[in-house]
């Protein structure tokens, strides 16, 4: 069962599925903060599994 909430040392997780193999949370990661290459906007903003608030931050960010 998938719930909200936050993860903490020691709690289990495991990866049900990957709807976009392509944008692991370590790329997004690197593109938003290490900005190790030019963002693609429209990428970030079709990743319809991050939450709305999330996908506008990271639109956000990588036109900064």
């Amino acid at each position: 069962m998938i719930e909200e909430g936050a993860v903490a040392a020691g709690d289990m997780c495991a990866l049900i599925e990957r709807p976009h193999p392509d944008w692991s949370v370590a790329r997004i990661f690197r593109l938003l903060m290490h900005k190790t290459a030019a963002p693609d906007k429209a990428a970030l903003r079709a990743l319809d599994v991050l939450e709305a608030e999330w996908r506008g931050l990271a639109v956000h960010l990588a036109a900064a």
